[in-house]
């Protein structure tokens, strides 16, 4: 569900379309998030980081990551066609 992460290339890529939504709306990931940063529309990412990093922001992990350890597609379970094309 949550894998924030970033390309920077100066190629010219062409877009391709969504295959399947990578997500069946289970709530799971709104339920446990600590600051109440996601709804079903979108995630506040300033809650979220604020959470993480707090004032200090010596290191730029995330360090907490309940969203993606309760995801079912992080398990596998239901993103067996998400990794064949990763």
């Amino acid at each position: 569900m949550v894998w924030l992460s970033v390309i920077l290339t100066e190629l010219e890529l062409e877009e391709d379309q969504l295959l399947e939504p990578i997500c069946n709306d289970c709530n799971l990931c709104v339920d446990i998030c600590p600051v109440h940063a996601i709804d079903n529309v979108e995630i506040n990412q300033s809650a979220c980081w604020d959470y993480a990093f707090g004032e200090v922001k010596k290191d730029w992990r995330i360090s907490c990551h309940k969203c993606r350890d309760i995801c079912p597609y992080n398990f596998g379970v239901k993103n067996k066609e998400l990794k064949r094309l990763i």
